[in-house]
């Protein structure tokens, strides 16, 4: 799957969905990959997968140590699944379920 940095001068935020949601073009298409940013000290600070230029599937955010802070996952511009928090550690601090993909 496609990765590109948030920070690419080809990734475009070309619009806003009717519910909200941005909708990402890479070199004037639709975007599908994964769009990532990286912590000031080089260490992953989020990941977002895309399909057809819309947020589709995992979403995850990491602390500067590298470990991950929350995953969850969107479609439709809503949360569905297992959401997960962990401290700086490493511990898992929370679950929630958002039910069903939709």
């Amino acid at each position: 799957m496609l990765r590109i940095n948030w920070t690419d001068p080809d990734i475009d935020i070309v619009g806003v969905d009717a519910g909200g949601g941005d909708i990402y073009y890479y070199k004037n298409m639709p975007f599908t990959g994964i769009l990532y940013e990286n912590h000031s000290n080089g260490n992953l600070n989020y990941e977002i997968e895309c399909v057809n230029g819309y947020p589709e599937g995992v979403q995850r955010h990491y602390y500067e140590n590298g470990q991950i802070n929350q995953e969850s996952f969107l479609k439709y511009n809503q949360e569905y699944g297992i959401m997960k928090e962990w401290d700086e550690h490493g511990n898992l601090l929370s679950e929630y379920d958002w039910g069903p993909k939709p």
